[in-house]
């Protein structure tokens, strides 16, 4: 099974977006004390993550609604927690 862009829901891209912003976030504490990376690297890598989501949350909007099945609960039941 091969894995591409398209297969993610918008709500995947949402949490990849949020993951990211974490990562930044990490990478400012390292280098807090350097302004360089944090004001030429960090801030506008976070501007652009930003950006993406606002892409997303385009397509979402103009997109039919979607319905994620989250693997939640006991193994072997018959039903699922739908978001």
């Amino acid at each position: 099974m091969s894995f591409s862009a398209a297969m993610l829901l918008s709500i995947d891209w949402v949490l990849l977006v949020v993951a990211a912003w974490f990562v930044i976030g990490i990478a400012g504490i390292v280098w807090l004390r350097n302004f360089r990376v944090v004001a030429h690297v960090l801030f506008p890598l976070s501007s652009v993550v930003s950006l993406v989501l606002i892409a997303v949350a385009l397509t979402a909007i103009l997109q039919n609604p979607q319905i994620a099945v989250l693997p939640l609960g006991l193994p072997n039941l018959p039903f699922h927690f739908r978001l």
